[in-house]
Order: C-alpha cells, then structure tokens, then sequence
C-alpha cells in the first residue's frame, strides 16, 4: 500500500511507477478535482482531497488503522499550510510550510517509509521529529538520480510499460513534441 500527496506531474509519474513496480493499492492526495481524477482514472488511484477531508485520517482508516507501508511526498514548499505558516513564510521566518510532510508521517505505518521528492527550503515549520521518530520510519529524500535510474526508465517506455507522455494536459502554442 502507498499514497502519494501531490497530484502534479511529479506526484502522477510517482503513483505510475508504483503500479509498474507492483503496488495494490494507492492513495492519491491533492485538492484539484481534475488532477485526482486523472489519477483514479490512469492509475486506479483512490482520490483524497485534502480539503474535504483529513487525508492521513482517511488513508489510516482505509488500511485497518495500520497506515500505508509507503509514502510519498511530492508536495514541498509549496503545501497549503496553516495560517501561522504562511505568515512565517512571507517573513521568511520559515522555507516552507510542512503540512504536507506532516500528514506524510502520520499517513504511514509504524516502520514504513517516507520518500519525499518534494522540495523544501530552509527552516521547516512544525517538523514532528518525535512522531517520525516514535514510529521509527525511514525518511527518505533529496533530488532524484537520474543518471542510475534512466536507463531502466529508459527500457520501460521502450516497452510500453511506462507512458510518462500521459500526463501531458496542456501544450503551449506553437511548442510541437
């Protein structure tokens, strides 16, 4: 079991990938209507929209109170986060809101994994080491490296079993692929 926060197009290839490696069920979490319901239709997603609901609360109930094994931050700085954090960020008090990491760890189970692509900047606000801690989870991060995996990569769009052409819902006028 995984879920991923963050619809984007790094949050879509993440849950692709997921389904290539074997994954059964998957959580997507996002507040655009549009982007959760690509990933339910492309990649069997069950869609969380964080506005609605709280999205760790929903993934621990949905999993029999165990969370999910993996999680996959593909959020960052850019998360919506509380009143407080958006007023330290516009200070510069904080680099980012951790709203999303937040939820990320009370979303996994004890021992799982946090994966987090997702950029942060500076100082994070509200990083609950104690709970990442208490569960004793892996946090995994930092940019991906691309030179190790193309080539595999590479070799599953050959073979069709990787589209990362899929997620493409908007082209620029005049720009041909």
């Amino acid at each position: 079991m995984c879920a991923c926060f963050g619809a984007g197009p790094v949050g879509q290839m993440a849950a692709a990938c997921a389904r290539m490696l074997g994954v059964e069920t998957l959580f997507m979490v996002d507040h655009v209507d549009y982007r959760l319901a690509f990933a339910h239709d492309a990649h069997g997603a069950i869609p969380i929209n964080f506005d609605q609901a709280d999205a760790a609360e929903t993934i621990i109930s949905h999993t029999g109170n165990r969370g999910v094994d993996a999680v996959i931050d593909a959020v960052g700085f850019e998360a919506e986060g509380s009143a407080l954090e958006t007023a330290l960020t516009t200070l510069k008090l904080a680099g980012s809101s951790g709203a999303a990491l937040r939820q990320c760890i009370a979303a996994v189970r004890r021992g799982g994994t946090v994966s987090v692509p997702g950029v942060y900047a500076g100082v994070l606000h509200g990083f609950l080491f104690g709970d990442a801690f208490e569960k004793g989870i892996r946090i995994v991060g930092g940019q991906t490296h691309v030179q190790r995996y193309m080539p595999a990569l590479l070799e599953r769009i050959w073979e069709g079993r990787l589209t990362p052409q899929a997620i493409i819902s908007h082209r620029r006028p005049g720009v041909t692929a």
